[in-house]
């Protein structure tokens, strides 16, 4: 299974408060980049209220401004769907 490294591009930006659990380099394992950037997203999901004038929002992992996805091959092995953080948790 191939191991990708997602890094949040800014940070500080709302949407990772408001939308994600996690604001840290994840390695995500998954068949491709696309699945990574939804495995990482479906993870650490952050449900919020809005009315129903508010437009949706989606997870700052899902976007390719928000987040970088590349592959990491330096990872050690993981399991399909797995996510470590950069301080070693697994989610």
């Amino acid at each position: 299974m191939s191991v990708y490294r997602l890094d949040p591009t800014n940070p500080a930006d709302p949407d990772w408060r408001e939308l994600s659990t996690h604001v840290e380099t994840l390695w995500v394992a998954a068949p491709n980049d696309g699945r990574a950037r939804d495995i990482a997203a479906n993870k650490t999901l952050m449900l919020v209220a809005r009315t129903h004038l508010q437009t949706k929002r989606f997870s700052p992992w899902l976007d390719a401004k928000m987040a970088h996805c590349s592959l990491d091959s330096s990872r050690p092995e993981m399991k399909d769907g797995e996510i470590a953080t950069s301080s070693g948790r697994r989610i």
